[in-house]
């Protein structure tokens, strides 16, 4: 039940990053990837087994929606989840500022992949398009987190109240 939820909220973002990134205008390219934050709350939490397909899932719906070339997302998402997930084995993830700094590192990391991968590599990166990235993420990136750590204790207290009793 746990992969559907995350599923669908990975899809719901994924939809509202499309929707403004056509009604933005010329600031469309400054919207980072609103799936980043989540993907950070998954791998701060939970077994690998339970998280990594919503994972898989979300980077699914991602790459149905994108121009970006068919696994693009699965792979990226795929590989910064195992990486966070090792990451928490060695320091403390849990601190806002820890937060703040792995969801900046995913964001800038998926920009330069997507250039790298996507784009041509001639297009070069644009420091004023990266820069207003980092900036919403800064904002927007620890409040995905906390709204996604909201959702995991409500589905918990879903799942504990559908339990039967011994």
């Amino acid at each position: 039940m746990t992969i559907i939820a995350y599923g669908l909220l990975g899809l719901f973002l994924t939809v509202v990053r499309s929707t403004l990134s056509l009604n933005l205008g010329d600031a469309s390219g400054q919207v980072f990837d609103l799936n980043i934050p989540l993907i950070v709350a998954l791998g701060i939490s939970g077994s690998v087994k339970y998280r990594l397909p919503a994972v898989l899932l979300i980077g699914f719906w991602a790459d149905c929606l994108s121009v970006a070339p068919f696994g693009f997302y699965i792979t990226l998402y795929g590989w910064f989840f195992i990486g966070i997930h090792g990451l928490r084995m060695f320091i403390q993830i849990s601190r806002q500022l820890t937060l703040l700094l792995i969801i900046i590192v995913g964001v800038s990391l998926e920009y330069l992949s997507g250039i790298l991968f996507v784009r041509n590599f001639s297009d070069m990166v644009q420091a004023e398009v990266l820069f207003w990235q980092i900036l919403w993420t800064i904002f927007i990136g620890p409040l995905l987190v906390v709204i996604a750590q909201y959702w995991n204790k409500q589905l918990q207290r879903l799942a504990y109240k559908m339990m039967p009793a011994n």
